[in-house]
């Protein structure tokens, strides 16, 4: 009899009661670390979100407007409006939200793979729900994904896991619903394609792998269909739906062939050091995630992960690369027998870090990246666990093992999760596991800069500065402006002749980050012992320059933020220069252009102001309704 026809044994029940206490543990491991701050792109992918509050924004402009990459993220930009409406802007709120997603993720993980362990090629027998409990708990504690689920911008990747998880649970019923009930399998199918696959690429890019991920788990779970038709369906499908993202992504590299390698310019890897290096991480990666010692310590900051500059140094990723090689082409010749679903964990792996271990110009190492990912590996480990126990002499042993590892998972994960309740405990702790890393050292400054401890700060900025290998010097150089003006004290010479000495400024996200503090600052009457007219010169000569392919997100805002200090210095003409400069950069984003008109009247220079007024209402398109309103208030101001 087939594994899922058979009658309910005494006490099926109880793996489900567990996963109810299962999930309370995972909540209270996780419940401290809901007091925690933002942290690094939070502020700048939710600020946004504040304007809701105070009328400068509508929520179909933080949705349409504010998305990130190919056909942004409005699925999970809703969920933060959502969210931010609803609790009135409490950070704590967004962080639980997180942690209740995670929770429910794990529940679906549960139910899909209690349901792929009955299939025949997982070679497991009786007490696969048992199995499905341990799958879960081995994912929900895992100590590496601390640092999605407290990471509040991450609800990302968690939404596109969440929908990735739902539609491959309907993809796995609806196929061994197809031989019986085919209407309602086809029904379960569609569901999975036409609702979930949209819903997980609109949350985040990495969602548009769906298909290629049904096809991994329909090779290494599921037997050919018998019947000609159902094999036409299942196979034709899963080919063209593999085909049309494959398709378009061809397209959009092509097409967006000069910013990918303009975006490497900024990096201090090429794409090809970037290709092979990622080899070597994806390891990484693995032994973290089944806590096998040696791998790079866990932490939120990994920008001191050595890059490989060729296949023999370090020589390690020689090694990496003909390991990945070897397990696909075992899987090949593998597929469809009894180790498909064993080797199913790091096929689905590979593949579901298509997009951002390859040739996309990111960070090399992120811990969240492995937050869909890494379901696959546990999947793997249970079929494992569950061939290997009726076959062992020492069952009870194994079994008693296997359950200790998600507890001391547990142990690991609430002693980071208490690293998460602020940023001073976050980057005190990185320092002690990462202290190559230049980041931990430019946060360390701000923490120290805020205290007014310019001494130490500056001793961290120098630190990052020597990591950085002079990549990110003007930042620095505008960071430590920024320490003299919050401690109000007087700015040595040496520190404006190192900004004036930089060659050209580096469009960086930090470069534009010091830069806004600053502009900020001034804007509000503050940094009165700084030479605000030197350095708004220096950075306006600077950003004039800028060349090459840069992402223009980023030279939209060193314009903006230039604009603003050159206003806050009394130079409104060269802040319209720059103002409009902002706007050919970003046409869809009008706020360079209302602040150019701003900045036009106070100069008196009305047909200027009218010319940018009669280019902002040409690319209004009404999705915006504060851009409609602001641009029709500067209309009525004009006239009279």
């Amino acid at each position: 009899m087939d594994a899922r026809t058979q009658v309910n044994p005494p006490l099926a029940w109880l793996p489900g009661a567990a996963l109810w206490a299962l999930l309370a543990l995972t909540a209270l491991v996780y419940w401290p670390g809901l007091d925690g701050p933002m942290l690094l792109d939070d502020h700048e992918n939710l600020e946004s979100l504040g304007g809701m509050l105070t009328g400068a924004a509508s929520w179909q402009d933080v949705i349409v407007n504010r998305g990130i990459g190919v056909g942004g993220r409005p699925v999970a930009m809703l969920s933060f409006v959502a969210n931010w409406l609803t609790s009135g802007g409490d950070v704590w709120s967004l962080k639980y939200t997180n942690l209740m997603i995670h929770l429910l993720c794990g529940t679906v993980l549960f139910w899909l793979a209690g349901r792929l362990l009955a299939e025949p090629l997982a070679g497991v027998g009786a007490g696969r729900w048992w199995l499905a409990l341990l799958i879960a708990a081995l994912w929900l504690l895992a100590p590496m994904l601390v640092s999605t689920v407290l990471y509040i911008i991450q609800r990302m990747a968690q939404l596109s896991a969440l929908f990735a998880l739902a539609g491959l649970l309907c993809y796995v019923v609806g196929r061994q619903l197809l031989a019986v009930r085919r209407r309602t399998a086809i029904t379960l199918v569609l569901l999975c394609f036409l609702v979930f696959w949209p819903l997980a690429a609109l949350s985040k890019q990495n969602g548009a792998l769906l298909p290629l991920l049904a096809a991994i788990v329909e090779f290494s779970f599921f037997t050919r269909p018998q019947r000609d038709t159902d094999r036409r369906l299942v196979h034709g499908l899963l080919a063209t739906l593999i085909a049309l993202p494959l398709a378009a992504a061809l397209i959009i590299l092509g097409v967006d062939a000069s910013r990918l390698g303009g975006s490497y310019q900024e990096q201090n890897f090429s794409i090809y050091e970037r290709l092979i290096t990622e080899a070597r991480v994806l390891f990484d990666y693995t032994a973290n995630l089944l806590m096998i010692p040696g791998g790079t310590p866990l932490g939120l900051f990994h920008d001191d992960f050595v890059v490989s500059r060729g296949v023999f140094d370090p020589p390690t990723t020689v090694i990496a690369i003909a390991a990945w090689i070897a397990l696909l082409t075992t899987a090949w010749r593998l597929r469809g027998g009894r180790w498909a679903a064993i080797l199913f964990g790091p096929v689905f792996f590979l593949a579901a870090h298509l997009l951002e271990s390859t040739v996309f110009p990111l960070e090399l190492y992120f811990e969240h990246r492995n937050y869909l990912p890494s379901v696959a590996l546990f999947i793997s480990i249970g079929v494992l666990v569950g061939r290997l126990a009726p076959r062992t002499r020492f069952r009870k042993a194994l079994i008693a093992a296997v359950a200790i590892v998600p507890l001391a998972n547990g142990m690991v994960t609430h002693a980071r999760v208490l690293n998460w309740r602020s940023n001073e405990t976050l980057l005190l702790a990185s320092a002690q596991t990462h202290p190559d890393s230049a980041r931990v050292h430019t946060g360390l400054a701000g923490l120290y800069v805020d205290r007014g401890d310019l001494d130490r700060a500056f001793q961290h900025l120098d630190r990052a500065d020597a990591l950085y290998d002079g990549r990110q010097s003007y930042a620095i150089a505008l960071h430590r402006l920024v320490a003299y003006c919050n401690a109000e004290r007087s700015v040595e010479a040496g520190h404006y002749a190192a900004l004036a000495g930089q060659e050209r400024i580096r469009d960086t996200v930090y470069t534009v980050n010091a830069l806004r503090r600053l502009a900020e600052k001034a804007l509000g009457g503050g940094c009165s012992n700084v030479d605000l007219e030197r350095v708004a010169s220096l950075v306006s000569d600077h950003v004039s320059r800028i060349d090459g392919p840069g992402d223009s997100d980023r030279n939209w805002a060193l314009r903006l933020y230039t604009a603003t200090l050159l206003a806050a210095v009394g130079r409104k003409r060269d802040a319209v220069e720059h103002a409009l400069a902002a706007g050919e950069l970003q046409p869809t984003w009008l706020e360079p252009g209302l602040l150019a008109i701003e900045y036009q009247l106070d100069l008196g220079d009305l047909a200027g102001a009218r010319r940018t007024l009669a280019e902002l209402k040409r690319r209004d398109d009404g999705r915006v309704e504060l851009y409609t309103r602001l641009i029709a208030g500067y209309e009525k101001r004009l006239e009279k």
